[in-house]
């Protein structure tokens, strides 16, 4: 029996019922939240068992046909103060990480395409920036690809449909999939592996590309 497991019982765990899940989602399994402790206790060994936390579970149309969950844990001490969380994605009962969340908002917008999911996220402490990504699932396995950064004060990435196609634009974060646009960067193009993203007149904005994330230790 896991650390994690034997101290499950001292780890308060809750499904926070909010803007980023809709009311007629289901509460989160117990086999689930099982996991995002073992996780956790894997992550972090020194973790305390007084830790508590609180799951959060992303409403994104078209998920579920892909088999994806996409959480956010928020690591709290007893006195309710966060000191650490991540964002995670979970399939075929295994958990892994999404995107860092250190010094950002975790999560800001995702849409599914073309059996694809698509997302932006910002992190870091002073210096934030922000990343555009895309989850797909190749043989079964979770392949994630990831952007370079932008870097504009005040302002973050995010991603909507436009027709058939996914636009990537910048603006200000109001939550989840929640924003005031401010300018398109342009619309991205998926390729076998990762994805472009192509201004309006079609060249591609090297620095956004979207490359996959090779995986360096496939442990669950």
């Amino acid at each position: 029996m896991t650390r994690a497991l034997m101290t499950i019982g001292m780890i308060l765990l809750s499904a926070m019922i909010g803007p980023v899940m809709r009311a007629d989602q289901p509460a989160l399994a117990d086999d689930l939240k099982k996991r995002v402790v073992e996780y956790a206790f894997r992550e972090k060994p020194k973790l305390k068992a007084d830790t508590e936390l609180k799951i959060e579970e992303y409403a994104i149309d078209g998920l579920k046909e892909l088999k994806l969950r996409v959480l956010f844990v928020r690591y709290l001490s007893p006195q309710g103060s966060q000191f650490n969380s991540a964002l995670l994605i979970d399939h075929d009962g295994k958990l892994e990480p999404l995107a860092e969340t250190f010094g950002g908002t975790g999560l800001q917008s995702a849409v599914v395409s073309d059996g694809k999911l698509y997302y932006t996220n910002s992190f870091g402490s002073g210096e934030r920036r922000s990343h555009a990504g895309q989850v797909s699932i190749v043989k079964g396995e979770v392949v994630i690809a990831v952007s370079g950064p932008l870097f504009v004060l005040d302002e973050d990435l995010f991603v909507k449909k436009s027709g058939d196609s996914i636009v990537l634009e910048t603006g200000w974060f109001h939550g989840f999939n929640k924003w005031d646009s401010i300018r398109t960067i342009g619309t991205i193009s998926p390729k076998e592996r990762g994805f472009l993203v192509l201004d309006d007149l079609k060249d591609e904005i090297p620095k956004l590309a979207g490359n996959v994330i090779e995986k360096k230790d496939k442990k669950k």
